[in-house]
């Protein structure tokens, strides 16, 4: 992977910790929103699902089980674009900024299943903690 794999990997760590960190600070504003999708429990699983991105952010920022974290945040950011951002069932003025953030989601779960590909095939995690799972 090298210096340059590792940069990357550490940027995309970041995204996860960064929005875990939002989950976990602004848990109101967030679980409002989430109401507002008809999450259940809102306020938990918002505080659940800001405790699992940073989970997975530190996985990917360290290196541990690299190929789990990576499948397990493709998941979670496709269940969040569906959830959270359904830009097909909201009113117009709302539309285009849900139609962002859905695609936004869905493009870095494609590429976090398109470099969860690339590991597999290669089988090797550089700057790893961990080797992989699979």
């Amino acid at each position: 992977m090298g210096v340059l794999g590792l940069l990357g990997r550490l940027v995309v760590a970041w995204l996860f910790l960064a929005s875990a960190g939002g989950n976990i600070v602004r848990t109101g504003r967030v679980a409002a929103h989430a109401r507002v999708r008809n999450v259940p429990r809102a306020r938990t699983t918002t505080q659940l699902v800001g405790y699992l991105t940073a989970v997975l952010g530190l996985a990917i920022a360290l290196g541990v089980w690299l190929d789990l974290a990576l499948a397990l945040g493709a998941v979670l950011l496709v269940g969040i674009a569906v959830v959270m951002h359904p830009f097909w069932s909201v009113h117009e003025f709302e539309r285009e900024r849900m139609h962002v953030r859905f695609w936004q989601n869905m493009a870095l779960a494609g590429a976090l299943v398109a470099w969860l590909a690339a590991l597999v095939e290669v089988g090797d995690a550089s700057f790893a903690l961990t080797g992989l799972l699979f």
